[in-house]
Order: C-alpha cells, then sequence, then structure tokens
C-alpha cells in the first residue's frame, strides 16, 4: 500500500501459536517526518485492537536518534534489534537507516545485516526467532540377543520341544497355534526379544540448512585469505543459494 508517499505492507505471522502483527516499510526521501510518524502510529493504533506483539521492519531513510523516530518509538513502545551501521554510502560516514523493531525483543536472536550484491550501499537486515528445530519422533527398534546364541544348544532345545502336544489340538488351527508358540518359546530362550528406543535427530530440513551455513562460512574465509575471482565467485553463488 502507498499513503502520502509511505509504502507498507502489513502481514499476519502466526509463530509458535502465537500471531505477531507484521509491518514492512519505506519510507521515501520525499515524504514528510509527520507523514511517516503519523502513518505508522495509526497503524499499529489499529492493530492493537487485535494484537498484542508487533514489529516493523525496513528502510526509514532516517536514523533512530531522529526525533521523530524516537517519538514513535516511545508511542508504541518499541525498540530497534539492529544496533550496526546497514548503509555504506561512499564518502560518507556508515548509517543505521534500516531497523527492524518490535515491542518484544526476547524473541528474537542474531541480528544484524548483511552484504547481499544486490544493493549498492545498502546492508540487509535480519534477525531470527528464538526457537527449536523440530526434532522426527523417536523410533523403537525390537531385535533379538545373540550374544550367548548357541546353534547346538538351540538344536537339541527343538528336539526336546513337546510337539506331540499339536496331536492333541481338536482342529488344525489350535494346532497350529500350538505349534507356533512352542517355535516362539524356544527362540525366546536362546535369543531373547530386546528393544531399544532411538532417539530422533532434527528434521532433514534443518539439518540441510545447518550444512549449507558452516559451508558459506568456510568459503567466506577461504576468499579472506585469499582473495580470488574464483573463490568470491564461489562464495557468492553459495551466498545467493543459501538465500533462496
Amino acid at each position: 500500500m502507498e499513503d502520502n508517499k509511505i509504502e507498507y505492507i502489513c502481514l499476519e505471522i502466526n509463530l509458535q501459536k502465537q500471531k505477531w502483527f507484521t509491518v514492512a516499510t519505506y519510507n521515501l526521501p520525499t515524504a514528510s517526518s509527520d507523514c511517516f510518524q503519523n502513518s505508522l502510529i495509526n497503524i499499529v493504533d489499529k492493530a492493537s485492537l487485535s494484537y498484542e506483539k508487533f514489529i516493523i521492519i525496513g528502510d526509514l531513510n532516517n536514523t533512530l536518534d531522529n526525533p521523530y523516530l524516537t517519538i514513535i518509538c516511545s508511542t508504541i513502545g518499541l525498540s530497534n534489534l539492529i544496533k550496526e551501521p546497514t548503509c555504506y554510502k561512499p564518502n560518507c560516514n556508515p548509517s543505521s537507516i534500516a531497523a527492524i523493531l518490535t515491542n518484544h525483543k526476547a524473541h528474537f536472536r542474531h541480528r544484524k545485516g548483511i552484504e547481499t550484491s544486490i544493493s549498492d550501499y545498502h546492508r540487509m537486515i535480519l534477525t531470527a526467532w528464538k526457537s527449536h528445530p523440530p526434532k522426527c519422533h523417536a523410533t523403537l527398534i525390537y531385535y533379538r540377543e545373540f550374544i550367548y546364541f548357541s546353534e547346538d544348544l538351540f538344536l537339541q532345545h527343538l528336539k526336546q520341544a513337546s510337539f506331540q502336544l499339536c496331536d492333541s489340538q481338536n482342529n488344525a488351527e489350535d494346532a497350529f497355534r500350538l505349534f507356533g508358540n512352542i517355535i516362539c518359546s524356544v527362540v525366546h530362550t536362546h535369543a531373547p526379544l530386546k528393544k531399544i528406543l532411538v532417539k530422533a535427530n532434527n528434521k532433514p530440513l534443518a539439518t540441510e540448512h545447518r550444512k549449507a551455513i558452516r559451508l558459506l562460512r568456510k568459503l567466506k574465509s577461504t576468499y579472506n585469505r585469499n582473495r580470488t575471482q574464483s573463490n568470491f565467485e564461489n562464495y557468492k553463488n553459495k551466498e545467493i543459494t543459501v538465500l533462496i
């Protein structure tokens, strides 16, 4: 949406049974401070009727020490998660004009800005919810223990088993059931049935993502040690893959 030269998109994010009202916004350089301040406060005021947790993310085109941004944060009760510079214009001091504002900063971790080679001098800002990757269910496995198994003793026990009792049964079904019980009893004696609960690892999606991140860090270290064009391309190609 666009209102008085202020662009924003409002989303509802459901995560771990929690609803977050999220505003992605861009404050155009030609927009007045009062318009941006009033529009953002009005949006959050309307959303506060249905939501308790807010995230405002975007390019504010002003640092948070700007008076009107200070008023927004104090009025709504927001804190900025991004503490490092995000804009590196040539011949200018680095500045923090991109921000992630929230009223529940304790739910987030690992806030930073990263280079993506998409923008000329802006860094992409990101953060992560404090959460644990879902695990697969533990698996119960049954197996037979053959540590003390002796084939000679097993065959001897089979010869001494009371298979003649099967002849005294009234029908074939009962005889077959008794025959199976006798066999199972002998097998259980010499190769007892055991069970083990195998703990589950992380789901494959999270595991593969972690491997990709480790490889990305390795490629970046390789490029930092030896700044060749091939090392740079390997690092950037892998970075784009991880972001996608």
